[in-house]
């Protein structure tokens, strides 16, 4: 399967920022979003090869079939979500795209497959399975933003369908 296949499921929007009440602030006044979903994340991943802390905080929207998704790095991948961007301009600045693994048991090795095949290393690979799989591609040199690739467990996948559409 060619890369180009999974990007059809891209469905989210990942921001970072350095503070969350001021990102979710902004979010609230120009997307009319009332709630979050508010989650620390806290897992050991492979950070270019190399394990690494993973310790994020994260809140999650949905509008319509698109989630907005802040970031605030706590441990570990600071320099991954900060690096090479212009935090100074906003509370929130676009680090990458989301796209959900539809079938990840099956669809994880060769979704990883078609990342290198079309010329993209692994930035940050977690394949802990019990709530979601986390996989960046380093498309920043032809995109300007990582692509995520997300493989979410029938309880993740449930959580994240819980969630509130507030599309206006």
């Amino acid at each position: 399967m060619k890369l180009g296949s999974y990007l059809q499921h891209m469905y989210q929007f990942g921001y970072v920022t350095r503070d969350m009440e001021a990102a979710k602030r902004r979010i609230i006044e120009t997307m009319g979003v009332e709630t979050f979903l508010e989650r620390e994340s806290n897992r050991t991943v492979e950070l270019f090869g190399r394990p690494s802390p993973f310790r994020i905080q994260v809140a999650l929207a949905n509008i319509g079939d698109k989630q907005i998704e802040i970031i605030l790095p706590l441990e570990g991948v600071i320099d991954f979500y900060y690096q090479g961007l212009d935090l100074d301009r906003g509370p929130l600045t676009l680090h990458h795209m989301g796209v959900m693994v539809e079938n990840p048991d099956t669809e994880w090795a060769s979704m990883r497959e078609a990342v290198r095949a079309a010329g993209y290393s692994v930035a940050l690979d977690s394949d802990d399975a019990t709530f979601v799989r986390i996989l960046y591609a380093d498309t920043r040199a032809d995109l300007g933003h990582y692509v995520e690739f997300l493989g979410f467990s029938a309880e993740g996948l449930a959580a994240h369908r819980s969630m509130p559409d507030q599309a206006r």
